[in-house]
């Protein structure tokens, strides 16, 4: 038996001398590892355990003064698991009960014949090594709860198919926020609390650990008090004897310090500018690209209204047509033109997103630097500034004026401050000349890229002219539409008003 020390002590408690010597002496041959003291009553053996260590104890059952029993309570006061073996030559079924009660590890009639003592001496050994290998588990038990305790991570130990705990430390209420007896009546109340959008993720890696598969993942956790948590798990399957799967067993670990961190890097470091606008309109942080490319210092945007990056027509685009879609659905994107610190104007790729704090968080792309000399979809920003007299505007994706040029104002009678945030259809009649509509033409530029119609437009005045349209549409590099552009050719719209 591996669990056996190379000396097992035994202390025998007899009160007849010769039975007890001759007892020590079988026991020896049956095993020469036994050493055995021996003591005539219970107030010699408890002074005898008092002064050594003893693997096992053997005694007697009826003796003066003190009987067995009374020596085996007394041990049960201070030793409750050390392999006590009552042997007995007047034992009853009364006697083996409350012995039984009292945490006797074995009982045995004595009986003649030298049979009795092979007998005895595997029942010591068995006691001895069961009382080591459970004393093992125990204090390996114990150092893992005072480990476990004392960590910020989640340890934990379920059965195969997660129908009952069997194990978690403090660290899970940290980090989800509910008692961990909450699991002791419903084993999954924890997925209740997982994000969501992550809740799926988190029931097939469960599932992939029934099925005998370690499995890692990453997901977000609702505390009740301080909201997203960001986890990361590792678990692996504990299989028994058979291949089968005994229990799971595993650690999740709060990332969200991580993740803040990581993630505050990528934005500092980021060449797209971004930028978080509190819900008092004003920036609370931008980084280093969002203040290059409109010319600022971050230091000199912090805390200054959003504002000042547009012209007044502009930002009263953005507030009566784009941040109500904003607060509504949580996201937008499309171009807006901004002014830099010197004043010039910046085509953006802007995109607008919603937090849970209403806050709003902005990135830029310069759309400017884009421009080319082509004019194929998505790539027609140099339109903007054509020096052939052409009126050229850009609408969003859903069809609304952003950006128009200084030839489109002559031909059509606006102003910028007058255009910006109407839709298409408020500069052309309600028909063409093949009976379109204004959202017929931008749902044929967004499907095939370019459209070209003959319509009939409208000048500020009220008085209309018929001209060609081209109408162009962008795409992100996603490929998703961004908006579109919008050509008036000048020799057609220079027709006499009607």
């Amino acid at each position: 038996m591996d669990s056996l020390p190379p000396k097992i002590r035994v202390l025998h408690v007899d009160d007849e001398p010769d039975l007890a010597e001759l007892t020590a002496v079988f026991l020896s041959r049956e095993d020469d590892r036994f050493v055995i003291d021996s003591e005539t009553n219970v107030s010699d053996g408890l002074e005898a355990f008092s002064e050594r260590e003893y693997h096992c104890i053997v005694s007697d059952y009826d003796m003066p003064g003190q009987s067995g029993l009374d020596f085996l309570n007394t041990i049960r006061e201070t030793h409750p698991r050390i392999p006590f073996i009552l042997y007995t030559g007047k034992g009853s079924e009364a006697v083996a009960s409350d012995a039984i009660s009292a945490g006797v590890t074995d009982y045995l009639q004595k009986d003649t014949g030298s049979s009795q003592y092979t007998i005895l001496a595997n029942r010591v050994k068995n006691a001895v090594a069961s009382y080591n290998a459970q004393e093992t588990i125990r204090e390996t038990e114990q150092r893992f709860s005072e480990l476990a305790e004392n960590s910020d991570d989640i340890l934990f130990s379920f059965t195969a198919d997660w129908d009952e705990l069997l194990f978690i430390n403090s660290a899970f209420e940290e980090i989800w926020g509910i008692p961990a007896e909450a699991l002791e009546d419903t084993p999954d109340a924890f997925l209740a609390h997982i994000h969501e959008n992550d809740r799926e993720k988190a029931l097939a890696s469960m599932e992939k650990l029934s099925n005998g598969t370690p499995d890692e993942i990453e997901y977000r956790v609702i505390h009740p008090k301080l909201g997203v948590r960001w986890v990361h798990g590792q678990s692996k399957p504990i299989l028994d004897e058979k291949g089968s799967v005994a229990r799971i067993v595993g650690y999740v670990q709060d990332v969200t310090a991580y993740k803040k961190d990581h993630g505050l890097r990528v934005i500092e470091t980021a060449t797209e500018g971004i930028s978080l606008v509190g819900p008092d309109g004003t920036f609370s942080y931008v980084n280093p690209a969002f203040a290059s490319l409109f010319g600022y210092e971050r230091s000199e945007l912090n805390g200054r209204s959003w504002k000042v990056l547009y012209q007044d027509g502009e930002a009263d685009r953005l507030e009566r047509n784009i941040l109500p879609g904003v607060s509504k659905h949580g996201y937008w994107s499309g171009e807006t033109v901004r002014l830099t610190k010197q004043g010039d104007r910046l085509v953006t790729d802007h995109r607008l997103a919603k937090t849970g704090s209403g806050s709003i968080v902005c990135t830029a792309q310069d759309l400017t630097r884009e421009r080319s000399t082509t004019t194929k979809p998505g790539e027609f920003y140099h339109l903007f500034e054509m020096t052939d007299g052409s009126a050229f505007y850009t609408l969003d994706h859903e069809g609304y004026v952003t950006r128009w040029n200084d030839h489109a104002r002559d031909l059509l009678g606006y102003s910028v401050e007058d255009v910006l945030g109407f839709h298409l259809e408020t500069l052309l009649s309600s028909e063409s000349a093949d009976g379109s509509h204004a959202e017929s033409f931008i749902e044929s530029a967004r499907k095939d890229g370019e459209v070209t119609a003959e319509v009939e437009w409208h000048r500020s005045d009220g008085s209309t002219f018929a001209a060609p349209m081209t109408i162009i549409a962008s795409h992100t590099p996603e490929g998703t539409i961004r908006g579109f552009g919008v050509i008036l050719a000048p020799e057609e719209a220079a027709s006499v008003p009607t």
